[in-house]
């Protein structure tokens, strides 16, 4: 698919209008795209699209001074090595163990309110499952693990429709039926 034919798609614009969304309720006082170690995953009949923030710390080989935060320079030198961990920590399956591929990734680092020119404790995700609609009970595993307890628990809130679950990932339980 040529590049003109993925903006006429429609996903170009729907990916889009997504992070207009995003970046429009983020208030100024609160400029996070997501609450730390919190994500939601939204089905509808186009995919599973999903946000979620990650420590830094739960990545390896990419804080080059060890500061245990990730610069803009960092980012940009291991986005590679970044998404590759997050496609391998962040899954979704079928019932039958198939695994739906996670598109489109996108990332942006948290920097803290006071500073937002400085390296930031937390990365967030953004991407979308290839998922079928028809699809009854999505399986989700999330696997990282912080440099401490207090960073290797995850909140998400995951909704179809009207249905809506907050689950509870850490390690030892990081895979979860998302509707029974």
């Amino acid at each position: 698919m040529t590049s003109k034919q993925f903006i006429r798609s429609g996903a170009y614009v729907e990916r889009m209008v997504i992070l207009v969304i995003l970046w429009s309720v983020a208030s100024p006082s609160h400029a996070h795209l997501m609450v730390e170690q919190h994500g939601t995953l939204n089905f509808t009949d186009r995919g599973a699209y999903f946000v979620l923030s990650i420590p830094v710390t739960a990545f390896e080989n990419v804080d080059n001074n060890d500061d245990r935060k990730l610069s803009g320079d960092e980012l940009g030198q291991h986005v590679s090595t970044i998404k590759r961990q997050i496609q391998s920590h962040v899954q979704l399956y079928n019932d039958a163990g198939e695994q739906f591929p996670l598109e489109g990734l996108m990332l942006s680092i948290e920097p803290p309110d006071e500073d937002p020119h400085a390296p930031a404790a937390y990365l967030v995700a953004l991407g979308r499952f290839t998922i079928d609609a028809s699809e009854l009970s999505p399986v989700l595993r999330i696997s990282f693990i912080g440099d401490n307890p207090n960073k290797q628990i995850f909140r998400i809130k995951a909704t179809r429709g009207t249905v809506s679950r907050t689950l509870t990932f850490r390690p030892g339980s990081d895979r979860q039926p998302l509707f029974n």
